[in-house]
């Protein structure tokens, strides 16, 4: 025993020394000593066996003790899967090179570090000594190689992953068990490690066994000394020479020939489908099975998130108790809500019809020439590898023609010829497509459409310089020259020249696409462009600011003489109320993220009690996508303080003529008011033009009333996406209903639509706010930019007019006069851009009342409010978690409010 009492027997035996602090006598343990730790000790199933690294020696600087117990430093033998009785060291998570480089290591024998070294934390169990035997004499080395502990104290897993040993713990439980028993009758046994060298079995391995024996008698040599100063010197002389000696061994053994391998029976291996077991470290833990208790240490299986016993029977319960409750949540989950499984965010449905089977089906059909479409009804766009093999954009895929420009398609066979070189398997053939697909639609249309009016400009160019002989020229993308001429033509006219800006970014964006040389960064390119900027007055002209006169007018008359239906009055107010109290582009309120817009049901008027009265009642929305792409979200006031707008009233008049029906909850101090609103959404963009016809006739005689309803507009949106070439592919898509979530209208025109075959292609999504018009009713396809302009721009433009008479009438309006000096002839150039640029003047005019809130970055939370440097205020998360919550995004409200 390594830590006891005072002796066996009474007696202090041989090689035990004192050390104060430590109960009992101890026993220093050499490098390689092998001990065992039986099962008989508290909380323990079976023994365990460990060895030592490294002289463990109580008198030692590094030695600890806790609590009277002598801690040794050592690692865990494991049992050799599939090899009875063999053991060896665990290193499945070791980590050897973190170890060696200082850092702490997770390992199966190293939780924590014993003692402290220069290189950091030694991987090794602290474990008592008063439950540790020395058992050299009952362990067989298969494989041992002594320099794997030898060295600066680091350990080489490639050596110690090649230490076996051989060893019986039932011989080593019977010899401790006489052990202690004589020492309880006073027989004066003396301690193991004497009576193992009479017990040694001498079977041929006579040099092992006398290299053993060598090195227990120097363990005993050495403990022997006791702690005086003038025996310290002798201790050391005998522990170098000891040293030396078993180096000397070590290396006569590497030279010998290497033995053959010994022939060991066949253990038998478990069956693949046996459970792995493990042992329960819990007391009060409970069979998934049976139900009853599981005895701590005792062994058991998991199943699902539980425990059970061995037995067979114990777990085909757990098993069948498993699947039980799997079933029931499903039941439950249908019975709760009938239609959370079809609600999903509407990116997630976008992607699943883009890149799903079907869509693949048909790329793969069109790319082998079985799609039927003729080169007169559109020409095949070809694959940038030269293969000859293409595909038709707009018919079969759904894209729009503008993609063409930048010729990015690489075929899905040349794809999978770059993933293997075998025949391509069919999962193969999927990857290769989808990669294919999504290269080809990488970017918005709007920019491809850049690429594509740069193109056409370009031919315009060559055809009228070269007299009709475009062939004889070069183009500017292929020529400095060129592009240089190509620029001064392009300034010449005036109507060209005011997009000569936007022209030259779609210019580098498709010379880079095409991996040619970007004449727009050549430094005498730029020279050119400052030249021409300066003679001919090229700049960007923006828009005049509206003025708070003109907002008046608008509001409460150009806007009833532009149109006489009540449904688009009350819709243009509501834009020009996200326009100008809430900050928002027109194009992001009515065309972004795929189409839809703004989402009703991200829409909502909130009401608190608050100290200031223009706080009480605001609005909250979600952009989720914003010309940079990235979201935010955004609180505005429901009436503004000076102008006295009523963003509130006018839109929840919005709501009521259009018929969304809304919701009313609590939240916290919030009474929320939301509309519900949810449509039924058909992908077109992987569906087949012979299937979407059949939907047409089908809708037409529908059992159910909203489909057979809205059959003339789904009509209409079909037929126009089929003949569109321009539109892409997020816009290929029809809203057959709408209505509230749980409506009868929304459940039962989904189900009708799974029962006839266009489940797959039918998805109910949040619907858009603001909706286009069908004749004289409203529909439920989200409203255009392109539709929107005419309304707002032209009450706009009739509201500048009156404003302008007053003016020359003598009633001046100072904002016009000042506004009036943002043109360069001295004219007013109105646009629905006219009502943001007022509404963020007037934000910036009140930076102090910002700084009086309390607001720390004033100008910053205008920029993000507006939805400027979105990308740049990212990166400072601070201003990202601080409007987290709905009361501390209240201070967005005060950007506008003093309108």
């Amino acid at each position: 025993q390594v830590q006891t009492e005072q002796g066996f027997a009474g007696t202090a035996p041989a090689g035990y020394v004192s050390v104060a602090g430590c109960n009992g006598l101890c026993l220093p343990v050499l490098s390689g000593a092998v001990l065992y730790s039986p099962s008989g000790h508290p909380g323990r199933e079976s023994g365990c066996l460990y060895l030592s690294f490294g002289l463990n020696d109580p008198r030692g600087e590094e030695a600890s003790i806790e609590d009277g117990e002598w801690q040794l430093g050592v690692a865990e033998l494991l049992a050799v899967e599939g090899r009875a009785g063999e053991y060896t060291l665990s290193f499945k998570r070791n980590t050897w090179k973190a170890y060696n480089s200082g850092r702490a290591v997770e390992g199966s024998f190293a939780p924590r570090p014993t003692r402290k070294r220069p290189e950091g934390g030694d991987p090794l169990w602290p474990v008592s000594g008063r439950i540790l035997w020395t058992v050299n004499h009952l362990v067989e080395r298969l494989i041992w190689d002594p320099s794997a502990l030898d060295g600066d104290g680091s350990f080489e897993q490639d050596k110690l992953e090649r230490v076996r040993f051989r060893f019986d713990p039932r011989v080593a439980e019977a010899e401790i068990a006489r052990a202690c028993a004589a020492n309880e009758t006073g027989g004066g046994l003396s301690p193991p490690a004497e009576e193992g060298q009479v017990s040694r079995q001498a079977d041929g391995e006579s040099e092992s066994a006398a290299s053993d024996s060598e090195a227990h008698t120097q363990a005993k040599r050495g403990a022997e000394i006791d702690a005086q100063d003038e025996l310290a010197a002798v201790a050391a002389e005998k522990e170098l020479a000891a040293a030396q000696a078993q180096a000397q061994r070590s290396a006569t053994l590497r030279r010998q020939p290497t033995p053959p391998p010994r022939t060991k029976a066949k253990s038998t291996a478990a069956p693949a489908d046996a459970p792995r077991h493990q042992l329960n470290r819990y007391p009060d833990a409970k069979c998934e099975g049976c139900g009853g208790d599981i005895r701590f240490g005792a062994k058991v299986v998991a199943v699902g998130r539980g425990l059970c016993h061995m037995a067979p029977a114990c777990r085909q319960l757990a098993e069948a108790a498993l699947d039980k409750r799997a079933a029931d949540r499903k039941v439950a989950k249908r019975v709760q809500d009938p239609v959370e499984d079809m609600t999903r965010r509407l990116r997630c449905v976008r992607v699943g019809h883009e890149m799903g089977e079907e869509r693949l089906r048909l790329a793969w059909r069109c790319l082998d020439g079985r799609c039927g479409v003729s080169n007169e009804e559109e020409p095949r766009l070809f694959c940038s590898e030269g293969c000859g093999r293409g595909l038709h954009l707009v018919r079969c895929l759904g894209q729009s023609a503008h993609r063409a420009a930048t010729q990015g398609l690489k075929c899905a066979v040349c794809w999978a010829a770059e993933i293997t070189s075998d025949e391509p398997t069919p999962g193969i053939k999927s990857t290769a497509m989808r990669g294919s697909l999504l290269h080809l639609s990488t970017g918005k249309v709007g920019t491809h459409s850049g690429y594509a009016e740069y193109e056409r400009l370009e031919s315009k160019w060559a055809s009228e310089v070269s007299g009709g002989r475009m062939s004889a020229v070069t183009l500017p993308r292929n020529s400095k020259a060129a592009f240089i001429s190509f620029i001064d033509w392009l300034t010449s006219d005036g109507e060209r020249a005011r997009s000569f800006a936007t022209l030259m970014r779609s210019a580098s964006g498709l010379m880079v696409q095409l991996k040619l040389q970007d004449w727009t960064k050549d430094r005498s390119v730029k020279a050119i462009f400052k030249e021409l900027e300066r003679s001919r007055g090229i700049e960007s002209e923006p828009c005049t600011l509206a003025t708070a006169r003109m907002i008046q007018i608008m509001r409460t008359r150009t806007i009833a003489e532009v149109s006489r239906s009540p449904l688009i009055q009350s819709r243009v107010k509501g834009q020009m109320g996200f326009e100008l109290v809430g900050g928002v582009r027109l194009g992001e309120a009515v065309g972004a993220d795929g189409g839809h817009g703004l989402f009703a049901n991200d829409v909502c008027v909130q009401q608190c009690r608050h100290e200031e009265a223009a706080l009480q009642e605001t609005i909250e929305f979600r952009v989720e996508s914003s010309k940079t792409i990235l979201g935010r979200t955004v609180v505005a006031v429901g009436t503004t303080q000076n102008l006295r707008y009523p963003f509130a009233r006018d839109l929840e008049e919005y709501w009521q003529t259009w018929g969304v029906e809304t919701s009313q909850y609590q939240d916290g101090a919030f009474t929320i008011t939301r509309p519900d609103y949810w449509v039924v959404r058909v992908s077109l963009v992987d569906m087949s033009k012979s299937r979407q016809q059949r939907l047409i006739e089908l809708l037409a005689r529908s059992t159910v009333e909203s489909l057979r309803k809205n059959a003339a507009a789904s009509r209409m949106y079909i037929d126009r996406l089929a003949r569109a070439t321009k539109i892409d592919q997020e816009r290929r898509f029809v809203n057959v209903c709408g209505g509230a979530k749980r409506s009868a209208d929304v459940i039962e025109a989904k189900r009708w639509l799974d029962e006839h075959g266009f489940g797959s292609w039918a998805d109910v999504v949040k619907g858009p706010l603001f909706r286009a018009m069908h004749g004289a009713m409203p529909s439920h396809m989200p409203l255009q930019p392109d539709s929107c302009y005419k309304d707002m721009v032209a009450a706009l433009k009739r509201a500048g007019e009156l404003t302008l008479e007053r003016h020359r009438a003598g009633d001046v309006d100072t904002e016009l006069e000042r506004n009036a000096i943002d043109n360069a002839e001295g004219g007013y150039r109105w646009s629905s851009h006219s009502l943001r640029r007022y509404a963020d003047s007037v934000a910036r005019r009140h930076l102090g009342k910002l700084t009086e809130a309390g607001v720390a970055k004033p100008c910053e939370l205008i920029d993000y409010y507006f939805g400027w440097k979105l990308r740049e205020m990212m990166k400072d998360m601070q201003l990202h978690y601080a409007n987290e919550d709905r009361g501390g995004r209240l201070s967005l409200a005060r950007v506008t409010m003093m309108m």
